[in-house]
């Protein structure tokens, strides 16, 4: 069954926000009226409804082959990729920049 899109996103800022405020889920809940079973359902519908990808134009000014990195500018922001980077990591550091950009 698919997802309300309205809700789904409202949800996806909740579970942002509970995430962030680095409390435990049944103290979050309490604070913001939401039964944890809840916020679990929706954490967990959340991983089955991926956001659209927005693609995006990329330009390579300068290509040195020799480093084993890459540098990504978002708006004012640079993200430096080393060879052997947490891909977890990046994908989430590229959420945030995007929602702040």
């Amino acid at each position: 069954m698919a997802a309300n899109p309205e809700l789904l996103k409202e949800w996806k800022v909740r579970i942002e926000e509970y995430r962030a405020s680095g409390l435990s889920a049944r103290e979050w809940c309490e604070r913001n009226g939401v039964s944890e079973h809840k916020l679990r359902y929706w954490i967990a519908r959340s991983r089955e409804c991926p956001e659209k990808i927005d693609w995006t134009r990329l330009e390579i000014a300068d290509l040195d082959t020799g480093e084993g990195g890459v540098s990504i500018r978002i708006g004012a922001a640079c993200i430096e990729v080393e060879e052997g980077f947490n891909h977890t990591l990046l994908y989430d550091v590229l959420r945030v920049v995007r929602s702040t950009c």
